[in-house]
């Protein structure tokens, strides 16, 4: 028997209210962080069984479906191929759907989460069009998700893990910006967009790894490489299995020209890729990056050992790969 769309509203409406004053649950808590270790780790089975689990346990609250999102996000990324698009897309409006129900609560700091939720998933939308899709769109979904993170402080300005996604937003469109800044078309909000980060990486409930990790990056645009080696030295210690943390190290390596220990966290990061290496995106950067590097230091023998490589599977690539590595293919090939 179908539910009229009347209950179904009051249904939802009395559900999220039993959330007020204690939201997130400490339990709850401890399942996002266990999510975010997967993630982090590069174990999406996982990933997406304790998300799986967070929607069963909770199915109308915005946390689980947002880092189901997630999942499918960090792996798309992870793989470089848009093989999720349709079950991404289809829970961000699982999202915005309860979002609209959810935030008839009256409790502002249950309101704030509601408004975290929702920014997240559009700063996701947001990333997904940058990789997949239009950077116009792109653009569009990162300006909406800051909206969605100011309204959230306005209802609970204690809510630090707001601030994480508007640091990124406040940094990088002032950096990104360039001459616009400089003529004053734009706002110059780099350094509040550092000090937020700074906040929610202090201060915030579960989102500190995620802000050391948008540091990371802006010690690596800003040419503060000793800070980009502390922090991704500690978050590789603490997530010892992933990738995403040796890719600003390797980096950081190169552009320093050590190019020894440059080579050395670009063979690690190739080790955690080849078994699984997807439509061979990441491999083929990888490799790229090593030929790069045996090449300032003279190593023929790596320089061959590299090409080898790449020659084992040079003929697996896809078409849709081989365009888009188009010029990194033909740098390895001339050294044929």
């Amino acid at each position: 028997m179908r539910i009229s769309s009347f209950f179904y509203v009051l249904f939802l409406t009395l559900f999220i209210a039993g959330y007020a004053g204690a939201y997130p649950a400490t339990d709850d808590i401890a399942l996002y962080q266990r999510i975010q270790s997967a993630l982090f780790n590069d174990d999406f089975p996982t990933a997406h069984h304790l998300s799986d689990s967070l929607i069963e346990k909770k199915p109308h609250d915005l946390s689980g479906h947002l880092f189901k999102a997630a999942a499918y996000l960090a792996e798309m990324t992870y793989q470089e191929e848009n093989h999720y698009q349709d079950q991404f897309l289809a829970r961000l409006k699982t999202i915005d759907n309860l979002f609209k129900i959810n935030i008839n609560n009256t409790d502002s700091t249950y309101l704030a989460w509601q408004y975290l939720w929702r920014g997240h998933s559009r700063a996701y939308l947001s990333l997904w069009e940058s990789r997949f899709g239009s950077v116009t769109s792109a653009t569009k979904q990162g300006i909406v998700a800051r909206s969605d993170y100011e309204k959230g402080l306005e209802y609970d300005s204690g809510c630090y893990d707001l601030y994480g996604g508007l640091g990124m937003y406040h940094y990088w469109k002032s950096v990104k910006a360039g001459f616009l800044t400089t003529i004053g078309l734009f706002n110059d909000d780099a350094d509040q967009g550092l000090e937020e980060l700074y906040l929610n990486a202090d201060s915030s409930l579960i989102s500190q790894t995620t802000a050391r990790n948008a540091l990371i990056w802006i010690y690596l645009d800003k040419k503060q490489y000793d800070s980009v080696l502390a922090i991704s030295d500690e978050l590789i210690a603490k997530y010892p299995n992933g990738s995403i943390f040796l890719w600003p190290k390797a980096k950081t390596f190169y552009d320093m020209k050590s190019y020894e220990a440059a080579i050395l966290e670009y063979q690690a990061i190739r080790s955690t890729i080849e078994e699984k290496p997807g439509n061979y995106f990441n491999l083929i950067e990888c490799d790229y990056q090593l030929l790069q590097c045996y090449k300032q230091t003279g190593n023929t023998e790596g320089r061959q050992e590299v090409v080898k490589m790449f020659k084992e599977y040079y003929q697996k690539i896809e078409l849709q790969t081989k365009n888009r590595q188009n010029s990194k293919i033909a740098f390895i090939r001339r050294h044929f």
